[in-house]
Protein backbone atom coordinates (compact mmCIF):
# COMPACT_ATOMS: atom_id res chain seq x y z
CA UNK A 1 0.00 0.00 0.00
CA UNK A 2 1.13 2.85 -0.95
CA UNK A 3 1.55 6.55 0.88
CA UNK A 4 -1.41 8.05 -0.65
CA UNK A 5 -3.53 5.03 -0.22
CA UNK A 6 -2.59 4.91 3.32
CA UNK A 7 -3.37 8.33 3.96
CA UNK A 8 -6.94 7.88 2.54
CA UNK A 9 -8.29 4.87 4.15
CA UNK A 10 -6.83 6.56 7.14
CA UNK A 11 -9.30 9.38 6.67
CA UNK A 12 -11.89 7.55 6.01
CA UNK A 13 -11.51 5.63 8.40
CA UNK A 14 -11.37 9.08 10.96
CA UNK A 15 -14.53 10.13 9.11
CA UNK A 16 -16.22 7.09 10.20
CA UNK A 17 -15.44 6.83 13.63
CA UNK A 18 -16.08 10.33 14.16
CA UNK A 19 -19.71 9.59 12.68
CA UNK A 20 -19.93 6.91 15.02
CA UNK A 21 -18.92 9.08 17.60
CA UNK A 22 -21.70 11.72 17.00
CA UNK A 23 -24.66 9.14 16.75
CA UNK A 24 -23.34 7.19 20.08
CA UNK A 25 -23.37 10.78 21.73
CA UNK A 26 -27.35 11.50 20.03
CA UNK A 27 -28.16 8.22 21.45
CA UNK A 28 -26.47 8.56 24.80
CA UNK A 29 -28.18 12.90 25.29
CA UNK A 30 -31.78 11.10 24.20
CA UNK A 31 -33.80 10.57 26.68
CA UNK A 32 -34.91 6.88 27.05
CA UNK A 33 -37.04 6.35 29.94
CA UNK A 34 -38.45 3.14 30.54
CA UNK A 35 -40.10 1.05 33.68
CA UNK A 36 -36.70 -1.18 33.43
CA UNK A 37 -34.69 2.35 34.32
CA UNK A 38 -36.99 4.18 36.66
CA UNK A 39 -37.12 0.77 38.97
CA UNK A 40 -33.41 0.38 39.06
CA UNK A 41 -31.85 1.23 42.24
CA UNK A 42 -30.08 4.71 42.64
CA UNK A 43 -27.34 3.22 43.45
CA UNK A 44 -26.40 2.18 39.52
CA UNK A 45 -26.37 5.84 38.79
CA UNK A 46 -22.52 5.80 40.51
CA UNK A 47 -23.08 8.54 42.79
CA UNK A 48 -20.75 9.95 45.71
CA UNK A 49 -20.90 8.38 48.94
CA UNK A 50 -22.36 11.76 49.97
CA UNK A 51 -25.01 11.88 47.38
CA UNK A 52 -26.02 8.09 48.08
CA UNK A 53 -25.85 8.65 52.26
CA UNK A 54 -28.40 12.04 51.38
CA UNK A 55 -30.60 9.86 49.09
CA UNK A 56 -30.75 6.71 51.99
CA UNK A 57 -31.58 8.95 54.23
CA UNK A 58 -34.09 10.41 52.71
CA UNK A 59 -35.53 6.81 52.08
CA UNK A 60 -35.36 7.23 48.23
CA UNK A 61 -34.31 4.06 46.80
CA UNK A 62 -34.92 4.38 43.05
CA UNK A 63 -34.29 6.44 40.49
CA UNK A 64 -38.58 6.61 39.63
CA UNK A 65 -38.46 8.32 43.62
CA UNK A 66 -35.61 10.27 42.74
CA UNK A 67 -36.70 11.56 39.32
CA UNK A 68 -40.20 12.48 40.64
CA UNK A 69 -38.41 15.05 43.32
CA UNK A 70 -38.46 18.78 42.14
CA UNK A 71 -35.07 21.32 42.60
CA UNK A 72 -36.72 22.48 45.30
CA UNK A 73 -37.46 18.85 47.20
CA UNK A 74 -33.44 18.56 47.12
CA UNK A 75 -32.90 21.69 48.69
CA UNK A 76 -34.98 20.45 51.40
CA UNK A 77 -33.31 17.47 51.76
CA UNK A 78 -30.84 17.31 54.81
CA UNK A 79 -27.16 17.53 54.04
CA UNK A 80 -27.93 17.79 50.30
CA UNK A 81 -25.66 20.87 49.38
CA UNK A 82 -25.49 22.74 45.97
CA UNK A 83 -22.66 20.25 44.79
CA UNK A 84 -24.90 17.03 45.63
CA UNK A 85 -27.96 18.49 44.34
CA UNK A 86 -25.39 19.12 41.07
CA UNK A 87 -24.17 16.04 41.25
CA UNK A 88 -27.83 14.04 41.01
CA UNK A 89 -28.88 16.04 38.50
CA UNK A 90 -25.88 15.40 36.46
CA UNK A 91 -26.16 11.42 36.77
CA UNK A 92 -29.68 11.60 36.15
CA UNK A 93 -29.04 13.73 32.68
CA UNK A 94 -26.31 11.06 31.82
CA UNK A 95 -28.99 8.32 31.90
CA UNK A 96 -31.92 10.94 30.19
CA UNK A 97 -33.78 11.84 33.25
CA UNK A 98 -34.67 14.86 34.79
CA UNK A 99 -36.33 16.02 37.98
CA UNK A 100 -39.83 16.92 38.10
CA UNK A 101 -40.39 20.86 37.24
Amino acid sequence: MDKSMREEFISRLVERVAHDLLNLQKEMNAPNINDVQISQPVSVLGLSVRAQNVLKYANIKTIGELANKTHHDLRLLNKCGPITRQEIIAKLKIVGIKLRD
